[in-house]
């Protein structure tokens, strides 16, 4: 189980712009899209945030349904 705070990496098949849009748009999830920062462009970085147990459980659950 991930805790909040902790690293994890997945391999999802998309792209760091199309894992932020398809979060938001079909679970209404918002991640930062880091692909617009200085020397992080094409890399495929993402920042994620939670308030909670409960929301990090979530955001883990959703990612492996990927």
């Amino acid at each position: 189980r991930c805790l909040v705070g902790s690293e994890m990496c997945k391999e999802t098949g998309f792209s760091s712009t199309e894992l932020t849009e398809r979060l938001l748009k079909d679970y209404n999830i918002l991640i930062k899209d880091c692909d617009t920062k200085n020397g992080l462009q094409d890399k495929n970085y993402i920042r994620i945030a939670v308030r909670n147990t409960a929301d990090n459980n979530r955001l883990v659950e959703v990612l492996m349904s990927l």
